[in-house]
C-alpha cells in the first residue's frame, strides 16, 4: 500500500495569482474591446453605403 500524504493548501496550489495573470486579462480584455471596435465601424461602414428608397404615397 502506498502513503497518501496531505499537502498544505498553499503548497498545492499550481500557481500564483499575480501581475502575470493581470496582464494576460487584461491584454484578452484589450484585444475582446479592439475587435468590437472593428466590428461596429464595419457595420456602420455596410449600413451607410445601402440605399434607401423611400415611397411617397399620392
Amino acid at each position: 500500500m502506498s502513503e497518501t500524504s496531505c499537502a498544505a493548501a498553499q503548497q498545492a496550489r499550481q500557481g500564483n495569482n499575480g501581475r502575470q495573470m493581470l496582464i494576460v486579462l487584461a491584454a484578452a480584455l484589450l484585444l475582446a474591446a479592439a475587435v468590437w471596435a472593428g466590428v461596429e465601424l464595419y457595420g456602420e461602414m455596410i449600413d451607410h453605403d445601402t440605399v434607401q428608397t423611400t415611397v411617397v404615397p399620392s
